[in-house]
Parts: C-alpha cells; sequence; structure tokens
C-alpha cells in the first residue's frame, strides 16, 4: 500500500512531519514513522493524532498495541477536531472494552456520531450492527436500511480512486503485491468487526514477528477498510438486496428489487453480487430463468475472486443441471475450492461432494470407494451431516469396506444428529430389517415418524411395511 500525500500550499503546523512519516510508513518502517506523526500531533494536528492513534491502535512493527496512547490521540483528535474516524475508533474501544469501562451503549453512540458526520466506513458499520442484532444492539431493520441508503445515496462513491478515511488529502494505492489473491483483501475487509476488533489485534500483535506477510497482509485490511468508499458502497447495495431477498421483519420479500440492488453492486466488479445474480437467474426469482447467465454469473463471480463461486460453479458441474453434467470439472473446481479453506463457507458441502464423485465415478473419474469414505470423514468433521450418511450407507452395503449394518446403524444416528433427516428413513430400514419384535417395529414406526414429522417422502409407505 502506498499513501501518496502532498503538502498544502498553507501547511498547518505539523503538516511536514506527518508528510515525512506517510513517506516512512510507505516504505514500511513504522518505527521511524511514528515518530514523525507523533512529532506532528505535538503541534496539534488533526492528522498527525489520528495516525499516531492508528499505528498505536494497530499494533504494527515494531509495535506491540499501546491501548492507552490509541485512546488519548483518538480523543484528542475528536475534542480538538470533531474527527469522525476518531469518533469511529472511539466507538470500537467502548465496544471491546479496551483501554476504557466496556460500555456498549457507548459504543454505539460513537459509531452512529461517526456515521452521522459521513465516514463511510461507521455508516456501514452501524448499518450491519442494526441488520444483525450485534454489540448489545437491538435488530432494527429500519435504521439498518436507512444507513445501508444514506452511503448509496451519497455523492462521492462515483470515483473509483482509493482516499482515506474518505479525505482527498491521502489517495491510496494497493497494489495486491503481498497478496496470492487479490480479492483476498475485499473479501477479508467483508469481516470488518473482526480485523478493527482490539480482541483479535490485541492477539495478533503478539505474534506478528514471526510472519512479515502476514503483517502486511493485516495492515493492508485496516487501510483498506479506512480508504475504500467504493467497496463500502457497493456492499451496501449488496446488503439492501440481502434484506429484499430474504424479508427480513418489516420488509416483504422481493426478489426483483433484490436482484436489482445485485445488479447495482455487480457494477462495481464486487464478485459476491454476480453469485447471487447467478442463483437468481438459475432459480427465475426476480428475474427470466436463464441458465446461461446463471452460469456467466458464477464464472464472472470466480474470476473476480469469490471463492463461493468456484463451489457454485462445481456443484452445477457435478448435478449437471445447468450444464452438461461432468464429474472431472467438477472435482477441478471443488480442490481449487478447498485451496482456499481459510475462507471457504461451506467446505464440508465441497468435501461431502468429492466424496460422492469418487463413491459413484464415471463422467472422467475413476471410482474410488476408498477416497469417498476419507472425503466423507473429512465432511462429518466439518459438521457434515450428509458425509455421515454417505458413511451409513457405504457400512450399509460394503462399500470399500466390509459390510457392517451396526457401524452403518451408527452413522445414521450421527447424521440425524446433524440435521440429515433422510436418515431417519435407512434408520427405520435397519430396524425392520433385523429380527421383528415388538421393540424393532416400535423404533421403525418412531423413525418413520420422524422422517414424517420432517417432510421425508415415502414416510406413509414405509410406515404401512412396517405393520
Amino acid at each position: 500500500m502506498q499513501i501518496t500525500y502532498k503538502i498544502p500550499d498553507f501547511p498547518e503546523p505539523g503538516d511536514n512531519d506527518l508528510s515525512k512519516g506517510i513517506c516512512e510508513s510507505n516504505k514500511g518502517n513504522y518505527k521511524k514513522a511514528q515518530s514523525y506523526f507523533e512529532k506532528s500531533a505535538t503541534y496539534g494536528n488533526e492528522y498527525g493524532q489520528l495516525f499516531s492513534g492508528l499505528i498505536h491502535f494497530g499494533g504494527y512493527n515494531p509495535f506491540n498495541r499501546d491501548k492507552t496512547k490509541a485512546l488519548n490521540y483518538f480523543q484528542a483528535a475528536e475534542s480538538e477536531w470533531q474527527n469522525s474516524v476518531a469518533q469511529f475508533f472511539l466507538g470500537l474501544m467502548y465496544l471491546a472494552g479496551d483501554a476504557v469501562t466496556l460500555n456498549k451503549e457507548q459504543g454505539l453512540l460513537w459509531i452512529e456520531k461517526a456515521a452521522k458526520n459521513g465516514f463511510h466506513t461507521a455508516r456501514s458499520y452501524i448499518a450491519k450492527i442494526y441488520l444483525e442484532g450485534d454489540e448489545g444492539a437491538e435488530k432494527n431493520l429500519e435504521k439498518s436500511f436507512f444507513w445501508f441508503k444514506q452511503l448509496v445515496d451519497s455523492e462521492t462513491y462515483n470515483s473509483r480512486t482509493l482516499y482515506l478515511f474518505d479525505s482527498v488529502q491521502f489517495k491510496v494505492n494497493f497494489d495486491g503485491s503481498t497478496l496470492n489473491n487479490p480479492f483476498k483483501l475485499e473479501q477479508k475487509s467483508m469481516q470488518a468487526p473482526v480485523y478493527l476488533s482490539p480482541t483479535y489485534l490485541t492477539k495478533y500483535s503478539k505474534r506478528k514477528t514471526s510472519n512479515q506477510m502476514g503483517i502486511k497482509f493485516n495492515s493492508s485490511i485496516l487501510w483498506y477498510i479506512l480508504s475504500n468508499n467504493v467497496f463500502s458502497v457497493s456492499m451496501c447495495h449488496f446488503y439492501i438486496g440481502l434484506i429484499y431477498l430474504d424479508g427480513y421483519s418489516g420488509f416483504l420479500k422481493n426478489h426483483r428489487k433484490s436482484f436489482e440492488f445485485f445488479e447495482r453492486c455487480s457494477r462495481y466488479n464486487n464478485p459476491i453480487a454476480f453469485r447471487y445474480m447467478g442463483q437468481l437467474y438459475f432459480k427465475g426469482e426476480g428475474v427470466r430463468k436463464d441458465d446461461k447467465e446463471a452460469m456467466r454469473c458464477h464464472k464472472k463471480g470466480k474470476d473476480l475472486g469469490d471463492i463461493e463461486s468456484i463451489h457454485h460453479l462445481a456443484v452445477c458441474f457435478f448435478l449437471g443441471e445447468v450444464v452438461k453434467q461432468n464429474f472431472k470439472k467438477a472435482r477441478e473446481y471443488l480442490e481449487l475450492y478447498i485451496k482456499h479453506k481459510d475462507i471457504a463457507d461451506q467446505l464440508g458441502k465441497a468435501y461431502f461432494t468429492l466424496g460422492c464423485i469418487y463413491r459413484m465415478g464415471g463422467e472422467g473419474v475413476k471410482q474410488d470407494n476408498l477416497l469417498a469414505i476419507d472425503y466423507y470423514k473429512k465432511s462429518v468433521e466439518l459438521g457434515s451431516g450428509m458425509g455421515a450418511y454417505g458413511l451409513g450407507e457405504m457400512y450399509e452395503y460394503g462399500q470399500g469396506v466390509k459390510k457392517n449394518k451396526k457401524t452403518a446403524y451408527e452413522w445414521y444416528v450421527k447424521a440425524t444428529s446433524l440435521g440429515c433427516f433422510i436418515a431417519y428413513m435407512s434408520l427405520g430400514q435397519l430396524e425392520l430389517q433385523s429380527p421383528k419384535t415388538t421393540d424393532s417395529v416400535e423404533r421403525a414406526l418412531l423413525y418413520f415418524r420422524q422422517a414424517e414429522r420432517h417432510g421425508m417422502e415415502d414416510f406413509k409407505k414405509k410406515k404401512t411395511h412396517s405393520k
């Protein structure tokens, strides 16, 4: 990351030291940069105070976090300049009890004050808090929608140039040189509550010296969140689309409006929007069903770096619903997806699907029951009930393992505990296959009733056969 700062024609006291600090920061010399920032702050320089507070707050090399100094600098920038970024960070510190007494109400007041003063990160942050009911706040869709709309309707988002703190004085360039996947920065930035959390930063600052790449990456996340108004606006379009998609309380489901906001979000090349557009095209919700457009959107999302779009493409090739079934292509996408397991959301499902591919074989993939079992077990470790169900079937029918109905029964029970309710059908069938006693018939009926309760097909037929 590089910050471009030009000293004004009529500099304020401390501006020269501020400029020197930024130059050193661009080189990664945070210790030297901080000495200049703190010297600038002694003149009461607004941004000297702010940069000093941020480096102490983030704890970047070679500093450990000094939350008390960070607090003092933020308080000075707020009281002397009513700086909205300082207000935002004061809010974070009160929410976490970081150098101050924990006070969620006070923290929310500070963040909302920063939002009212126009700071884009504060607006998206407070909107998300009200959307999800985090940080002690009650869910409030009206407030959430209001703050999302405030950012969406702002007049500053047309420029794709990034400015730190929403100030044209500080132009920022991220070259992505420290990243294997440039979009990884944006995906991590979506988790701003995590990466701006004092708890996370305290933990991180204690281990940072052993990972220089990690220092650069985590530093980039903080500056990226504070500078990318474009990304914040695009994500606000996304969340408004999500509100209409899910029909949160007070908002009726409206797939047409949902698609409209996802499409607006996609204009910023936001890959997550393409993923959701692909799903709506596939289902024909809010837009005419179009399988070709669905695939185009998923591929665009993948090309722009969205990891979950890779998983969607894999599922499309596995099921053969949108494109011709191709296990080999599905496997390639799943293996690519698993390489990003640190940020993948559907890892359990991915391992389960790989298990299915190797269990069935064909379509360019050689059948391998042992690999199927291995992938099913990995999926179960990540909470996949379907993986447990697959293992139950393999033990029941002796696929890759010796036939063992007792072990199959255990895996089916495990599957139901993980939410795979189709396994109740298999449990009922195993009970009927055992020597018929009053108890086994009663257990079979109990399992079929459980299947019925969860909407499984053919439960009536099974109940009839059990009598």
